[in-house]
């Protein structure tokens, strides 16, 4: 059976790995029109019909441009962000699957250790996501779509 304490521990874990799957998920979404961007970019100024309407530059200026946005491309490695944003959201939603499981049986008689085991996850997995950027503006809009759909009454500070 869990104390008060600890069903407030179990909430936030749950609503924070039900968070942090969305913001996960949003960072795929924006890695891969990044890369497609990209992609689309080197396709466009290599074909050097297009570069000649947007450039009079020699074809060597045009060939550097295109060596540059390619470059950058890779530089970014936005194909394995996408891969860790997609691992991270899928082990985030799971986490968050077996915080609500918990939830709903809040007085079972192991809660305890199933606390304990859910929260050493949920630091596993923290401990995976630090290659990603840390854009708040992001998590704070998935923060406030858990908090709408979750919290009874809930009122976003920006309305309060």
């Amino acid at each position: 059976m869990l104390s008060e304490f600890q069903q407030k521990q179990l909430w936030e874990e749950w609503l924070g790995a039900e968070t942090r799957a969305n913001y996960c998920a949003d960072l795929c979404t924006h890695f891969r029109r990044l890369d497609d961007g990209a992609n689309w970019a080197v396709l466009l100024l290599s074909s050097g019909a297009a570069v000649s309407f947007v450039t009079k530059l020699p074809d060597v200026g045009k060939a550097i441009i295109v060596a540059i946005v390619a470059g950058t491309s890779l530089y970014s490695k936005n194909l394995s962000k996408i891969s860790e944003c997609s691992d991270l959201s899928f082990r985030w939603n799971s986490h968050a699957l077996d915080c609500q499981e918990l939830w709903n049986d809040i007085y079972v008689e192991d809660g305890q250790q199933r606390l304990r085991a859910l929260l050493r996850k949920g630091a596993e997995i923290s401990k995976s996501a630090h290659v990603l950027p840390n854009d708040q503006k992001r998590m704070l809009k998935w923060e406030e779509h858990v908090l709408r759909h979750r919290v009874p009454n809930y009122m976003s500070p920006a309305t309060a």
